[in-house]
């Protein structure tokens, strides 16, 4: 839960305060004021005259007295005005090269540059160094920079290879269009054009800064957030080649990308970075502007898919509630008409198993498998089997991994009384063949098999309720981070709220077809629900 904290409250103040007079940049200066406070570097990218210079300049001034240095770059732009002029008393009496660098970029701990992709490659070497290191080679000598953030414009991405190790070092990038919608044009046109003067006690200072960072330090992230991370990961380095390299995130960028969710977090009081923090990713992960609505999505989709933490189909509540169905269907007598027959594919062999084969097969296979400590038929319509040539009370499994599949009898049957090797591979699917009409008959089952299967549905019912539950409170979490959080709007959770909206009706779904068996159960009728546990 967001912690509303002293230092949010201060935030909060500045960004209201430096934001008056803003139409339709208080996203840009929220986002850049978050890549100010990690530590990071921030690009405004977007066409000339859209402010990106004066959310610059308002966010300097954010920083009270901190020293500041701003300049626009062209390809004629000479190291001497960025990083001072050369020393000639140092030249003339020490024979060393060495700048003059008081009130120039090395010495500022607030830097806005303006067309930063015009640097030209005499100062691009010692600019790299400043923006990732902070420090700056002065001649023969490394001095630390007190450069707190820097923030870039440039209306276009750089074109040449030359520019991409200074693209790189921009994890946050933010995009700066027109004012949209004809509401915000009217303000445009007839507001006022900036904030009164800023109180020093909503200013942020050098301390602040740095109590924020050690704060940010502590933050941990939580499982959620590092499956989403890892998703994203694989996403971005899916499809061809062209399209990878176009997607490509280097590892400095990711460690740097988890910092500002960490900064993110810190502001608000959380101890960890949360699913919905990772909704600020949507910022941080494209690097060509054509692709940034791409990515967008692609961050929604993650988060719907990965970021609720809720995959019933494939965890422990569906395994369960396979195995029960299996164990009901599989039953002597409550196997009504509902399958015809199986039909067993090994390799490009097929083979036509009866109802009461299939069911002997299995009680053979369940025999080898408390010999071999494995589990029993996963309800699935492939496995990739394996010959272990396994010898035990008189007959040969046939086992891959913890997966027991055949005993000797059904190995004959499949490879005609061939010895088994340990090379020998083969494809096995078993499908069930369904009749028309065809139920379940729970009522030859025996009382105390009903009770006991009641028990199971019981506990698997518990454990469905508990993943609603968690689902209830990570709804109830990203409503209460969205009432007046810094950094996150609506669009950022878009993806996880489409996740969570999903898990509810699919936790709906399952709890109806539980209660379905439940009832059936207890009145030990015929069970008409359409699902089995192995494949139509």
């Amino acid at each position: 839960m967001q912690t509303d904290t002293a230092l949010t409250r201060h935030l909060r103040a500045i960004l209201e305060h430096q934001g008056q007079g803003l139409v339709d940049r208080q996203d840009t200066l929220r986002l850049a004021l978050l890549g100010a406070l990690s530590g990071h570097n921030v690009l405004l990218l977007g066409p000339p005259g859209t402010a990106k210079s004066l959310v610059a300049r308002r966010l300097a001034g954010a920083f009270g007295q901190a020293t500041r240095f701003e300049y626009l770059l062209t390809r004629f732009t000479t190291p001497d005005e960025l990083f001072g002029p050369v020393s000639i008393k140092a030249l003339k009496e020490k024979d060393q090269l060495r700048r003059n660098t008081a009130g120039y970029l090395p010495t500022a701990q607030v830097v806005f540059l303006d067309e930063i992709f015009k640097a030209g490659s005499a100062i691009l070497n010692a600019l790299l160094t400043l923006l990732n290191e902070r420090v700056f080679f002065n001649g023969a000598q490394i001095e630390p920079a007190p450069l707190l953030v820097l923030v870039a414009a440039s209306n276009e991405v750089p074109q040449g290879g030359e520019l991409q190790a200074l693209y790189d070092r921009f994890p946050l990038r933010v995009l700066v269009g027109p004012v949209s919608g004809d509401a915000d044009f009217e303000r445009l046109l007839t507001g006022t054009r900036g904030p009164e003067p800023l109180l020093e006690s909503a200013r942020l200072s050098p301390q602040d800064v740095a109590l924020l960072r050690a704060a940010r330090d502590e933050v941990g992230i939580s499982t959620g957030a590092f499956a989403v991370l890892k998703a994203l990961r694989a996403a971005l380095a899916e499809g061809p080649a062209e399209q990878w390299q176009r997607r490509y995130v280097s590892d400095r960028r990711w460690t740097q990308v988890v910092d500002l969710l960490r900064t993110s977090a810190s502001a608000h009081g959380q101890s960890q970075v949360q699913v919905a923090d990772c909704g600020l990713l949507r910022h941080c992960l494209w690097n060509d502007p054509q692709d940034a609505p791409d990515i967008a999505d692609l961050v929604d989709k993650v988060l719907e898919e990965h970021g609720v933490g809720l995959d019933l189909e494939l965890g422990s509540v569906g395994v369960r509630w396979r195995q029960l169905l299996e164990s009901i269907c599989l039953h002597d007598n409550a196997l009504s008409a509902r399958v015809d027959h199986y039909e067993l594919q090994a390799g490009e062999r097929r083979f036509v198993l009866t109802p009461k084969e299939r069911q002997a097969w299995a009680q053979n296979t369940w025999d080898s498998v408390q010999r071999s400590g494995g589990l029993y038929w996963d309800g699935q319509d492939f496995r990739q089997l394996q010959s272990a040539g396994r010898q035990g009370a008189g007959r040969r499994s046939w086992i891959l991994g913890d997966w027991a599949v055949a005993t000797q009898e059904m190995w004959d049957k499949v490879h005609g009384h061939q010895e088994p090797s340990f090379d020998d591979a083969v494809v096995v699917s078993l499908r069930a063949l369904r009749g028309q009409g065809a139920v379940v008959d729970l009522s030859a089952v025996p009382g105390p098999t009903r009770t006991r299967w009641l028990g199971q549905l019981g506990v698997l019912s518990g454990a469905l309720e508990a993943q609603d539950a968690q689902r209830g409170a990570m709804e109830r979490q990203v409503a209460a981070m969205l009432l007046d959080h810094l950094f996150l709007d609506a669009q950022d959770t878009a993806g996880l709220s489409a996740g969570l909206a999903r898990a509810e009706v699919e936790i709906q779904a399952w709890r109806d077809r539980m209660e379905e068996l439940q009832q059936a159960l207890m009145d030990g009728g015929r069970w008409s629900s359409a699902e089995l546990p192995l494949p139509a």
